[in-house]
């Protein structure tokens, strides 16, 4: 067997210079002994590659063999710079994160070197990330133990079910095999920004499962490009845009087998992200309606909530009725003492006839 086969370290970056030595130095006191390190930049306004190429061949050992710095003429986006970025990488595994994070310690390689040489059917090994503030201070681990530890137990089939609901794990805490990328295809560059969820559905529904470890391989700087209220519109607009592609072409497309209560959790996370920035749009709002109508088990299943809460107003209104009615008649002390049991027989038989929930 081979030892310390090459590694390729990506680390992207876009308008993220003031953080971009702490990277570098996360990435130079690795003690794996064979890592290439590239560096691609998507058209930012002040990235200085003279400065970067200095700072890595005065800090680094020897076990960083190759550097290669990758600039765009023009911003071209997340998933074509990466794709870009894989085609030269000579290693056999990679690491890919951003400029604004940092690797957690200087075994992150090693360890995953590690499993992958014991996890031969393993083709992208995932693991912890803490979220951060802008300092890198914080403690929150992304995924917890307890989702690493149900997450492995699940097939590829089951794993993509699992991330049509959303991404559960963190890209830059994720590890690859160059051959995936070689096999599936690369990235698909029908999305502009959003790489990572759409990524690890095509590799699941290709058969490809996800490994999950319990090490802390990333700290996150909170505020990122995909998180920021204070973006550009323009990158707001290709976000939207590629969530709105991403659920149409890797979600929305094949629900056949989950269960109504995941296709529900599905569409709402569908409407909870494009309410995220308070903006009505029509297609997505159109696009909503449609494929819930064309999943009718969902549609009769919101129906049912719909005719629940016609029918518990119907039932506030009818105790307010009778309570009108027999105010005349009887004391509102034995009043007062009825009215909820009325209610309360009610809507137990409601609930008997399968009218209520």
């Amino acid at each position: 067997m081979q030892k310390n086969k090459l590694w390729s370290i990506i680390l992207t970056h876009f308008n993220q210079f003031k953080y971009i030595f702490e990277a570098i130095d996360s990435i130079l006191i690795q003690d794996y002994k064979n890592i290439e390190l590239i560096i691609c930049d998507d058209f930012s306004i002040d990235f200085d590659s003279k400065k970067v190429l200095n700072y890595i061949n005065k800090k680094k050992n020897d076990n960083i063999k190759n550097i290669e710095i990758v600039i765009n003429k023009q911003n071209i986006g997340t998933v074509k710079t990466l794709n870009k970025a894989l085609k030269i990488a000579k290693g056999e595994y990679i690491y890919i994160f951003a400029a604004d994070d940092v690797l957690y310690n200087s075994k992150v390689i090693s360890n995953m070197n590690l499993i992958f040489e014991k996890e031969n059917e393993i083709n992208c090994i995932s693991s912890i990330c803490l979220l951060c503030d802008e300092k890198l201070n914080g403690d929150n681990k992304f995924p917890h133990k307890e989702n690493i530890e149900l997450f492995n137990k699940l097939n590829t089939k089951e794993q993509n079910k699992l991330l049509k609901k959303g991404p559960i794990f963190a890209p830059g805490a994720t590890a690859y095999r160059k051959s995936l990328f070689e096999n599936c295809n690369y990235m698909d560059e029908k999305y502009h920004l959003i790489e990572d969820w759409s990524w690890f559905l095509k590799i699941t529904r290709l058969n490809n499962k996800i490994l999950l470890i319990p090490n802390i391989s990333l700290k996150h700087r909170g505020g990122g490009i995909s998180e920021s209220f204070k973006i550009p519109k323009g990158i707001i607009k290709d976000i939207l845009n590629d969530t709105y592609n991403i659920y149409n072409n890797e979600v929305f497309n094949d629900l056949s087998e989950m269960s109504v209560d995941d296709k529900n959790d599905v569409f709402n996370r569908y409407k909870l992200f494009i309410n995220m920035y308070n903006k009505f749009n029509l297609k997505f709002f159109l696009t909503y309606y449609f494929r819930l109508l064309i999943n009718m088990d969902l549609f009769l299943y919101k129906l049912h909530f719909v005719l629940y809460r016609l029918i518990y107003l119907l039932i506030l209104l009818l105790l307010f009725i009778v309570f009108i009615i027999l105010y005349k008649y009887i004391s509102p002390y034995l009043l007062s003492v009825l009215m909820p049991i009325f209610y309360i027989i009610i809507v137990k038989e409601l609930k008997r006839r399968n009218f209520l929930k």
